[in-house]
């Protein structure tokens, strides 16, 4: 399998497992492990949306440049990733035990962001 392939294959499972974690049905209770610290409880959900988008970014970034100087694939990256951050949080409507938060929206566009960010300095 090729390097390329398998950054793909890398992204696209990271895409699959985020969709899943944000759109599978939630717990009655928070669903917070029980060792987090309680003063990391309010900001805990949106810590996990910016990683995952985060990590998202980064990955479809990797699997479709080349030689890392390539602007309108991460312009492209980012518009879907916000696409997909959005998509997600309204999806979250019609799941059990799920709401719709808009911070959660300004969370994942956080993540992406920030990846962004550090992937243009890195090939400044």
């Amino acid at each position: 399998m090729s390097n390329t392939r398998s950054k793909q294959i890398q992204a696209l499972v990271w895409a699959v497992l985020t969709t899943a974690a944000l759109v599978l049905p939630g717990q009655p209770d928070n669903g917070l492990p029980r060792w987090l610290p309680e003063a990391l409880e309010p900001i805990a959900d949106k810590l996990v949306h910016t990683f995952l988008f985060f990590v998202l970014v980064v990955l479809v970034f990797r699997a479709t440049d080349r030689d890392g100087r390539n602007r309108g694939r991460l312009a492209a990256t980012l518009v879907s990733v916000g696409i997909l951050v959005v998509v997600l949080e309204i999806a979250q409507l019609w799941v059990p035990h799920r709401t719709f938060e808009p911070l959660d929206i300004l969370a994942g566009l956080a993540g992406a962001l920030i990846a962004a960010w550090m992937i243009v300095a890195k090939y400044r």
